[in-house]
């Protein structure tokens, strides 16, 4: 044993500060290039536009539903005026059918029996109409069972009833100056109506050979962006295979008033059609690369792609993207609330974590990740978000 008798020193200590991770992961330096203020990585802890934020928690809102596969794969939120008031609902679809959950509390009413019950069934796109009247509808477009349409005034469900094209084969809408496009599912055919209108017949307008790379249409996506002389409101075309295809016009008969501005290849696109979000005068896509900015990409597609908004995080979505390309559940949404842009991954039957969600800061350009949620799907709605 050693004793020692002397005189002890006064304890000194000293106060340091040490930066906060504020510019989120980074993924793309060595350790020893990385500043104090990257993340290796960042779970369930946020980047804001003031700082970092704690993932917020959760109550259950609607309960009691019974999917025979796979649980909720959309939820629709709709709001439109009924009888000069304004009416708002929220639904979700799974591989049974629809329900209406506008009330939180359990086994909400099953609104929508779908005819095939697959898989798949529930995966959906939808858009609202309002007619001449100010008659209310909501267009779906199922994965599966094509597309239906919901009488707000009358509060019912029904097959579409457009002509020239069978029905139960449109996976996919959208609303582009205010006509209706679909796309027909495993093939690089979509279908368009006459302005103004939700039925009728459609015309077929055939993208395959406009398609360098190939592979079926994956969807059509509206994008309001500024080129020096003016704003825009076009129109675009992705194919499974990475084609974008970028359209200017209104009327798609008319070689005067329609015409392909652009054409890029940004790489494979992940299964599902939510592979798009709007973001003020941009639209991002997300591809194997990763996160493509239109507007960037139509300036200069090389930088672009090197200066994809997920670089620093592309190598953590490149592994994700690695193993579950082909599974549906990829989903690019941008929740305005909280200014934050999120790419979900897909939950996989048999996997043996709950999938990742990767989450930017739209003021700050930092990344996070959610994670040990049950997400499949995600959707703001009166300023609250719902999964």
């Amino acid at each position: 044993m050693i004793r020692y008798n002397g005189k002890s020193k006064a304890q000194r200590t000293q106060a340091a500060t040490a930066a906060a991770p504020l510019k989120g992961i980074n993924a793309s330096q060595g350790l020893a290039e990385m500043g104090p203020t990257d993340a290796l990585y960042l779970y369930n802890l946020l980047p804001t536009e003031i700082g970092l934020q704690t993932r917020l928690g959760y109550q259950e809102w609607a309960t009691g539903m019974v999917p025979t596969l796979d649980g909720i794969l959309t939820i629709i939120p709709f709001e439109g005026m009924v009888g000069g008031v304004l009416t708002t609902k929220l639904f979700a679809a799974c591989n049974r059918g629809i329900y209406d959950i506008s009330t939180p509390g359990d086994a909400p009413a099953e609104v929508y029996v779908w005819p095939d019950r697959s898989e798949l069934a529930g995966y959906c796109s939808y858009e609202p109409y309002t007619s001449q009247n100010a008659d209310t509808f909501l267009l779906v477009a199922d994965w599966v069972n094509g597309l239906v349409e919901y009488d707000a005034s009358a509060d019912t469900w029904a097959p579409s009833t457009i002509t020239g094209v069978d029905v139960s084969t449109l996976n996919f809408v959208v609303n582009h100056h205010n006509r209706f496009w679909f796309v027909q599912r495993a093939s690089t055919d979509a279908w368009f109506l006459e302005p103004g209108v939700k039925a009728g017949a459609a015309t077929r307008y055939p993208f395959g050979s406009a398609f360098a790379k190939g592979g079926e249409l994956v969807g059509l996506y509206p994008w309001t962006n500024g080129d020096g002389s003016g704003m825009n409101d076009d129109l675009v075309v992705v194919s499974r295979a990475g084609d974008v295809l970028h359209y200017r016009g209104t009327n798609p008969t008319l070689t005067t008033s329609w015409a392909r501005v652009g054409r890029h290849s940004i790489g494979r696109i992940p299964a599902g059609n939510r592979v798009a979000a709007t973001y003020g005068a941009d639209l991002f896509l997300l591809s194997r690369y990763g996160l493509v900015s239109m507007r960037d990409l139509s300036s200069m597609e090389a930088a672009a792609l090197a200066e994809s908004p997920t670089k620093r995080v592309e190598r953590i979505i490149r592994t994700q993207m690695s193993q579950y390309l082909e599974d549906i559940g990829w989903e690019l949404t941008v929740l305005s609330g909280n200014n934050t842009l999120a790419i979900a991954s897909p939950w996989v039957p048999g996997r043996t974590t709950y999938p990742v969600q990767f989450i930017m800061s739209l003021s700050t350009g930092a990344w996070g990740i959610s994670r040990g949620l049950e997400l499949r799907t995600v959707v703001e709605h009166k300023s609250s978000i719902y999964w």
